[in-house]
């Protein structure tokens, strides 16, 4: 069983705060400053437009948050000090993931609130927080394996595979890519700017961004810290 380092919560929320949070809070600023205006005219702008930005936001959110979880430590040599104790790697660095998921919803939250104050447009706030969860898991689970087995780049790198996996999920794909498409992630099932597809379920998002999540923790479980740590 993992245990969760609770206790150095607010310790990895100033380590966010001083590298990854930047993007957000430019993003929220753009968000407060966009000319849209309360009324008719505004709402529809909002309906039509908004789920559009706010799925881009939210992918860029999603790598700022969940890029070089480990692999910075590990390539930085910040893990000597980290796990110098008897300290969990992957407790530790679940945790940093849980954090970012949380910030990650008040960001979502915190645009969709923008939109709203700024054209008096009822958006679907929940389904947005909802499908967009799904991409957290996805995409944020793909980067924390990514990161944890050291990848250069890890956010960089998940990029071509995100337009593989659009490649692979379309219609038009041929065979040898609907076999591929399991070891991606189906982005299409967090998008926000239209319907499920019929044959579509949440679960295959969800099952693909757990099995990242769990890959990632039991490889930062098997790997060799530093002396004293619990990796070794």
């Amino acid at each position: 069983m993992i245990r969760l380092p609770w206790r150095y919560s607010l310790w990895l929320l100033l380590d966010m705060a001083r590298g990854s949070l930047w993007p957000l809070g430019i993003m929220l600023l753009i968000g407060v400053l966009m000319p849209f205006s309360a009324g008719r005219g505004g709402e529809a702008v909002a309906l039509m437009i908004f789920p559009r930005i706010l799925q881009l936001c939210a992918f860029i959110a999603v790598l700022a948050l969940t890029g070089s979880i480990a692999s910075k430590d590990l390539g930085r040599g910040y893990y000597r000090v980290f796990f110098s104790r008897p300290l969990d790697p992957g407790g530790y660095y679940l945790l940093r993931w849980l954090l970012g998921a949380l910030l990650f919803y008040l960001f979502v939250a915190a645009l969709t609130g923008i939109a709203v104050w700024k054209t008096g447009a009822g958006l679907p706030a929940l389904q947005y927080a909802g499908q967009l969860s799904l991409l957290y898991l996805m995409l944020g689970g793909l980067v924390f394996f990514l990161s944890a087995v050291s990848c250069p780049g890890d956010a960089a790198a998940a990029l071509p595979l995100c337009l593989m996996s659009a490649y692979a999920y379309s219609p038009g794909a041929g065979p040898v890519w609907k076999a591929l498409a399991w070891l991606l992630p189906p982005l299409d099932l967090a998008n926000i700017t239209g319907p499920l597809q019929p044959g579509e379920h949440p679960l295959h998002a969800v099952i693909y961004g757990a099995c990242m999540v769990a890959a990632a923790v039991a490889v930062l479980q098997k790997r060799r810290f530093a002396e004293g740590g619990k990796g070794d």
